[in-house]
């Protein structure tokens, strides 16, 4: 604490200033909001826009790369694009803030766990998109 007459500093259980004798009393003074931590306050859209551009793309490859293997072999596309839908539906939801699944996971171990899931996701249709590739049968 410090002394309002001659700006010593003195214990923080003082009554009196060890300088110069004057009455301590504690003041409490109010912080102010700056911009920045207003700012801090207001909704992060930035997530969200960019769930919604990583979803635009990766329908865009989707689709890019069906048009390409559909003169091969003819697949169709629904179950891809179903599957695109509902797993950009999920991740905008989590990146937005709106759903909170995994409270004890880090960014790290969320940014993983997607990478993993992304990855075993296309593993699962890779037969299916690329033309050089062949489906065994059981």
């Amino acid at each position: 604490m410090f002394c309002q007459k001659c700006g010593q500093k003195n214990d923080e259980d003082s009554k009196f200033c060890e300088h110069c004798g004057a009455g301590l009393e504690k003041v409490y003074v109010e912080k102010s909001i700056g911009k920045k931590e207003r700012g801090d306050m207001q909704p992060d859209y930035g997530k969200l826009v960019g769930g919604i551009l990583l979803l635009v793309a990766t329908l865009y490859l989707v689709f890019a790369v069906s048009a390409l293997n559909r003169g091969v072999r003819g697949i169709s596309i629904l179950p891809l694009f179903f599957g695109v839908m509902v797993n950009g539906v999920c991740g905008i939801a989590l990146l937005s803030g709106q759903v909170r699944i995994f409270d004890r996971l880090t960014t790290a171990g969320l940014v993983l766990f997607a990478a993993l899931c992304a990855l075993l996701w296309y593993i699962c249709w890779l037969p299916w998109v690329l033309p050089g590739l062949k489906r065994r049968s059981l």
